[in-house]
């Protein structure tokens, strides 16, 4: 108990050596992905499933686009995907098995180096898509594995720290497309059922979660939970917004 007296003191008389010796918040910023450039008008998308599924440190992007081409001939889709990746993207055309995309470093980081995550500045890179469409009806799939980007909050001497983990995904490239009237979009963000805070966890509230679109709060159309996951759904017609953005709170067990 004394010393709590003899640090408190301390505090006061000397707060802004104090405050200076407080480390600074870690930050992991990360930038964002961007949805298939248009190639093609004969191409309609009929709906397209954004599926994200994320933890502590990463998420992974399913992105299936469901398409009609037109013509009475197969057509060869040949356009660039980006995405703040180092591994790989998966690649899955019409009749065929995944593939992986060779992937082109486009040398582009978010933001400047921070604090603890030196070795992190997930940058953006370009992967090839190159895909035979056959008339009529088809699908492609792409999949992949980013960083979450990563804000600490409440940094002090007598409370813990939290992070804010967050990503980006651009969707004003969809807009480019030829889109079916009734097309759909629906996106689906996967997060562990794990609040933060003793009570939270008690009382069974929902960690928390805000997804923006274009800068304005999205509503859910439904939400699930399966098995120790927890599922927000989101659904869209042709005035989707051209930019997401969706920050999620849970309990820090591995921040790498």
């Amino acid at each position: 108990m004394n010393l709590f007296f003899i640090l408190f003191a301390i505090l006061l008389v000397e707060p802004e050596s104090a405050i200076a010796n407080i480390r600074a918040s870690r930050m992991r910023p990360v930038p964002e992905a961007q949805h298939l450039k248009a190639r093609g008008r004969n191409l309609e998308v009929q709906s397209e499933d954004l599926l994200v599924d994320c933890d502590q440190n990463k998420c992974r992007f399913a992105a299936i686009y469901r398409l009609s081409n037109k013509t009475a001939n197969a057509f060869k889709l040949d356009t660039t995907f980006v995405a703040p990746v180092d591994g790989r993207i998966d690649l899955t055309c019409p009749g065929s098995s995944a593939t992986s995309s060779e992937l082109r470093p486009l040398g582009i980081f978010a933001g400047e180096r921070s604090q603890g995550y030196e070795q992190e500045r997930p940058q953006l890179s370009e992967a090839a898509v190159v895909c035979e469409i056959p008339s009529g009806d088809s699908s492609i799939e792409i999949r992949y594995e980013q960083l979450a980007g990563l804000d600490e909050e409440g940094v002090s001497y007598f409370t813990s720290s939290w992070f804010r983990r967050f990503f980006y995904y651009e969707l004003a490239p969809l807009k480019e497309w030829a889109l079916s009237e009734t097309f759909k979009l629906n996106f689906q963000l996967t997060i562990p059922d794990e609040p933060i805070g003793f009570f939270r966890s008690i009382f069974f509230a929902d960690p928390v979660v805000i997804c923006q679109g274009d800068k304005k709060d999205l509503e859910t159309s439904s939400r699930s939970a399966s098995g120790d996951n927890i599922t927000y759904s989101y659904l869209f017609g042709k005035n989707f917004p051209d930019r997401l953005h969706c920050e999620y709170q849970i309990d820090d067990i591995d921040v790498e």
